[in-house]
């Protein structure tokens, strides 16, 4: 995970009215490390990350081109989400 990620990790642990409780990357390595580092469950599918943890919010820090279709994803599942890089590019 890059400083971005860090960035809202430590933020979202600090505020009171949130509960930090996942982290989703592209391979189990950097979940688990991320996880680890911030005492949250790892994953690499959005889609099980959501129906195992029923996250109501999810910050996505990834680009465009890497991102997919992760939003769209997310708010079908009904989820609220911020979006840290543009939509398109």
């Amino acid at each position: 995970m890059r400083e971005v990620g860090h960035l809202h990790a430590a933020a979202l642990g600090s505020l009171p009215e949130s509960k930090f409780v996942a982290v989703c990357a592209r391979t189990a390595e950097k979940a688990s490390a991320f996880a680890t580092q911030y005492g949250v469950a790892p994953f690499t599918d959005v889609g099980e990350m959501m129906e195992k943890t029923g996250v109501e919010v999810v910050v996505s820090v990834r680009t465009p081109p890497a991102r997919g279709h992760g939003p769209g994803r997310r708010f079908r599942r009904g989820a609220d989400a911020l979006v840290e890089k543009p939509l398109a590019s």
